[in-house]
């Protein structure tokens, strides 16, 4: 445990010092890459006085004219933004971090799975030494048992042939003995004659000894060459064990005791070979548990690999949500390169709208009113009013979200980093129980195969030099016993012989009487033994096979057995090896997705430095994996730990980190041209205001005293008109007083003709007098402007009236009643209504002249603009003097008097809405310009301040 503590140390040290390596490095290229970069900037650009800050960022410029509002608003909102930069740093570094730990954990994982392959490796190594020498040890018990059935049958052999030469022995050469050989004369005449076969028997003996001497030399040798293999796989055992006490002094001291192991199971071999049976159930059963304990190993292997592969859908989530972070930046960045066109673009707009509308709001600026004035007034206060409290809404609402995308992040960052100790805690563990049975295992196989070697051994070769020897001397010593009996017998037979002989010459005759039965008693003989012969050949031969089958049955159980084993094992080997690959597989897809993560940030750092290049105007750079990979240490002609921590994610972020630089230089100069700008705006923005503010007072004197004039110009030239106007009808009046004295001369004239014919002699005298009129009374130039001053005058006069009566509770003003009763006055009145009833309903239905019955279109006036009460009255009476003249005069004088003052009354009116028109659209320019303004000045920092 220590020796992996200090490991772990070390292996944290060396990560320690790589990361300030590569920050260092990064450090280096980021300023050698802003070196060119600023050259090249100051070449484009060399009337810009870059002034490098520092990373912190300037103080905004403080002016005048700013309110204290908006000074406080701005210092929140960039101590909001400098705490949510913040918060995204920590958040990266976190990540930074959590990347680092997944790539010590990928690395833990890798040596974890090199050492249980070598485990793996050595295991099967050994386990096919153990079956080896298995085979071996029931290879050599078989052959043992296979010579001692051969020795018992030997045996067998040798003991009858005992008896029968017992047998042989037992012929005696007394009187009583003689009587039985004379009786077994035939059979020895038989013996004699079928001597032949003996002798083939013999030699079938001595073949098969000899057989039987060859297989023992030909087992010998065999034995011989057995013993030098496991002599050289024992010399080849104890070269690799010296190999392994010159690497390791652990295992020397295994070896001590394992010798000494060695020659304390030398002197206790004999108590060994009783406990064989004991000590193989032993093996089996502790193999069992071996097997059982592989199955609990592969089962946690397996749960292992589970917890990789949820391991790896959480980094591949981490991933996404990164990938998604970074959209969401682009998508910033691109909102704002697009506010920034579009404000460009309304700049520009503005200011040629500025430029056409100048000319306009000059002339139209004398024409605008109060009324107005304080709508627009309000209007823009309200606005203002609605965009601070909904940037306001809009800034809390982003603020809450990046409070919660923070928050999540970090509780994420948390259990994931929780996990990922959890799993570091189970992998150490994991190793250090698996060293642990590795070395149990290995300490155990060895002791036991070497015990079990030394023990066969030495059993085989003290058996084997036993029996060999045994054998020899037993078969030496049982051949020249068997010789010389037979020697011995021969003697004695060729002794009885010559006696025989001369004793069948003297019974001779008594023989040939006894042939005839003595022949047929041979040939019954002869069957039987034949019959016998056949029978314990046949018995033999029947045990031999029997005992063949039994072997060979016994062959196939073992054969099969092993076969059963080898297919366990291979099925074993099988899934190790697919295991192997399906690690294998998982690491390739692992390198794949940290090459495809690495080419993505690669390339999307390229594509911000691409963007900081084009926005500063420099050639952009760009960083390629195929020069790294084509690159060596020796051609970069570099340090070799510049060039050891030198890559392409180092390179891209050093320059991604000088283009943040530039931009930020580029960023202050902005920022001060545009302090520069914003003071010379407000600057010009004041002389302007003052000077339409004196604009307005003059313009206001000068429409008050114009008032004042054409008011008291009105009111006399009414008063004149109204008189001759009176005179006129006097005049007329007085003319028709004969007529009307004299109703007889009517009457009879009437009685002659139709009322039709005065009716119409009426009509055209009428026009008459309206050509004479019209033809005489041809209106100046002066005169119309009059007009048109007078009838402006009575349409604000008419619509405060209106307003007035409003506020008075709808009072209408009484009509005069008619005084005319004669049919020519009916039709006089109807004509000069006929003829008025367009002009008033033009005047009532105009955009100047409201609906008096919705009052909901009215505003209420200011006092200043009210008139008092001598305006009011003599308003009502000159209205009520209009109405009664249009009711009593159809003149068609005031026919033209009303219709052209209705024509410039309807111009007005167009006037006043292209004026409401352009009042509008300056309103909304106004709304535009403001709200850039704001935008540009409280718009979040760029993201790419993030990567220092």
């Amino acid at each position: 445990m220590d020796i992996n503590s200090g490991e772990k140390t070390k292996s944290v040290m060396f990560e320690t010092d790589s990361v300030d390596e590569t920050c260092r490095e990064i450090e280096r290229e980021s300023a050698r890459i802003q070196l060119e970069m600023g050259r090249e900037r100051r070449a484009n650009s060399p009337t810009r006085i870059s002034n490098r800050p520092e990373y912190t960022s300037p103080s905004p410029v403080k002016t005048s004219t700013m309110p204290s509002s908006e000074l406080l608003s701005v210092t929140e909102d960039d101590d909001e933004k400098q705490a949510i930069e913040r918060e995204v740093k920590l958040l990266r570094e976190a990540l930074h971090c959590s990347r680092l730990e997944l790539r010590e954990c990928q690395t833990n994982l890798k040596e974890t799975r090199e050492k249980a392959e070598n485990a793996r490796t050595q295991l099967m190594l050994t386990e096919f030494k153990r079956n080896n020498a298995d085979k071996d040890l029931t290879r050599l018990t078989e052959e043992l048992e296979k010579q001692k059935n051969q020795n018992q049958t030997f045996d067998h052999q040798l003991q009858g042939k005992l008896k029968d030469v017992q047998e042989f022995r037992s012929l005696g050469m007394t009187v009583p003995e003689v009587i039985n050989m004379k009786e077994e004369y035939n059979k020895l005449k038989m013996k004699s004659r079928n001597y032949e076969t003996v002798e083939l028997e013999r030699d079938e003996l001595v073949r098969q000894l000899n057989l039987g001497k060859d297989d023992l030399f030909h087992e010998q040798k065999q034995a011989r060459i057995h013993k030098e293999e496991l002599q050289l796989e024992l010399e080849s055992i104890t070269s690799q064990l010296e190999e392994v006490q010159s690497c390791r002094d652990e295992l020397q001291q295994a070896l001590s005791q394992l010798q000494s192991n060695y020659s304390r199971l030398e002197m206790e071999k004999n108590d060994i070979l009783q406990k064989k049976s004991q000590e193989f159930d032993v093996l089996s059963n502790s193999r069992r548990c071996y097997d059982k304990e592989m199955v609990d190993l592969q089962q946690e292997v397996h749960e292992s690999k589970i917890k990789m592969a949820d391991l790896q859908e959480r980094n591949s989530e981490k991933d996404e949500l990164n990938l998604k972070l970074k959209d969401q930046n682009i998508e910033l960045q691109q909102l704002l390169a697009k506010e920034e066109e579009s404000r460009e673009v309304i700049l520009q707009d503005h200011k040629r709208l500025l430029l056409n509308f100048r000319k306009e709001t000059d002339s139209a600026m004398m024409q605008l009113r109060e009324s107005l004035f304080l709508e627009k007034q309000t209007a823009l206060e309200n606005l203002r009013d609605e965009i601070e409290n909904d940037r306001r809404e809009s800034v809390k609402r982003n603020d809450e979200k990046l409070a919660q995308i923070l928050t999540e992040n970090a509780k994420i960052i948390s259990s994931k980093n929780d996990e990922i100790t959890q799993i570091q805690t189970l992998l150490t563990n994991q190793e250090d129980e698996r060293r642990q049975m590795e070395q149990k295992l290995q300490e155990e196989i060895q002791r036991q195969v070497s015990q079990a070697v030394t023990r066969e051994r030495n059993l085989l070769e003290t058996e084997k030099d036993w029996a060999i020897r045994r054998e020899r001397d037993n078969l030496i010593t049982e051949n020249n016993r068997k010789v010389e009996e037979m020697s011995a017998i021969l003697q004695q037979e060729r002794n009885m012989k010559e006696d025989l002989q001369q004793q069948i010459k003297n019974t001779q005759k008594e023989l040939e009487e006894q042939r005839n039965h003595n022949r047929q008693a041979s040939k019954d003989k002869m069957v039987a033994v034949a019959r016998a012969k056949e029978m314990m050949r046949e018995q033999t031969n029947g045990e031999i096979e029997r005992i063949k089958d039994k072997v060979k049955e016994d062959n196939k159980r073992e054969i099969e057995e092993l076969k059963e084993t080898v297919k366990n094992l291979e099925e074993e080997i099988q899934k190790l090896r697919s295991d192997k690959q399906q690690l294998c597989r998982v690491e390739r897809e692992v390198n794949s997705t940290l090459d495809r993560t690495e080419r993505t940030v690669i390339n999307e750092i390229n594509e911000e430095c691409r963007r900081s290049a084009s926005v500063l105007g420099i050639s952009p750079r760009k960083v390629h994996l195929a020069s790294f990979r084509a690159e060596s240490p020796v051609a970069m002609g570099g340090s070799p730990t510049s060039s050891k921590y030198r890559t392409p994610v180092t390179s891209s972020l050093a320059n991604l980190r000088a283009c943040n630089e530039e931009l930020r230089t580029h960023l202050y100069e902005l920022k001060q041209e545009l302090d520069s700008q914003k003071s010379l705006y407000n600057k010009s923005q004041k002389d302007k205001e003052d000077s339409l503010e004196n604009l307005k007072r003059k313009l206001e004197k000068e429409k008050s005293s114009e008032l004042d004039q054409l008011k008291e110009r009105l009111v006399r030239e009414h008063i004149t008109q109204m008189n001759r106007l009176a005179n006129q009808y006097i005049s007329e009046g007085n003319h028709s007083l004969p007529t009307e004295k004299t109703p007889n001369f009517w009457k009879n004239n009437l009685r002659d003709e139709s009322p039709e014919f005065y009716i119409k002699r009426y009509e055209q005298e009428i026009n008459k007098d309206r050509a004479k009129h019209g033809v005489d009374r041809c209106p100046s130039p002066e005169f119309k402007h009059i007009n048109d001053l007078q009838q402006d005058e009575i349409n604000r006069l008419e619509r405060e009236i209106q307003k007035l009566a409003l506020h008075r509770g709808n009072r209408k003003p009484p009509r005069p009643k008619r005084d005319i009763k004669t049919v020519d006055g009916d039709k006089l009145s109807r004509q000069t209504t006929v003829d008025y009833q367009p002009i008033h309903s033009n005047n009532f239905y105009t955009g100047s002249v409201p609906d008096l019955t919705n009052p909901d279109l009215y505003r209420q006036v200011p006092l200043r603009a009210r008139l008092s009460a001598e305006r009011e009255s003599m308003a009502i009476s000159l209205s009520e003097r209009i109405k009664m003249d249009e009711q009593q005069a159809p003149d068609p004088e005031l026919t033209q008097i009303f219709t052209k003052p209705n024509q410039k009354m309807s111009e007005m009116n167009k006037l006043q809405n292209t004026l409401t028109s352009q009042n509008k659209e300056l309103m909304e320019l106004e709304r535009a310009y403001n709200q850039l303004n704001r935008n540009y000045d409280h718009r979040s920092q760029s993201p790419s301040l993030h990567f220092r």
